[in-house]
């Protein structure tokens, strides 16, 4: 997929403009953005290949933020 394909969705756009604020976890961004969690864990999938997103886990949450570059 080509980055151009990653940022052609509103849905991967809204993902980031919440990562930029701060590191969010899987279903409070699901929330925000306004979808369930298993279509945000696949968007957030889709950021992660692409290197724009990365992710950390903590006990049983995993968190994304906008990866440094």
């Amino acid at each position: 997929m080509t980055l151009f394909d990653v940022l052609g969705s509103k849905a991967r756009l809204k993902i980031l403009r919440e990562l930029s604020t701060e590191p969010r976890y899987v279903s409070e961004l699901a929330e925000r953005v306004g979808m369930d969690g298993k279509t945000a864990v696949h968007h957030l999938g889709t950021l992660e290949e692409a290197g724009l997103v990365e992710s950390h886990r903590t006990s049983n949450r995993k968190y994304y933020r906008l990866r440094k570059v």
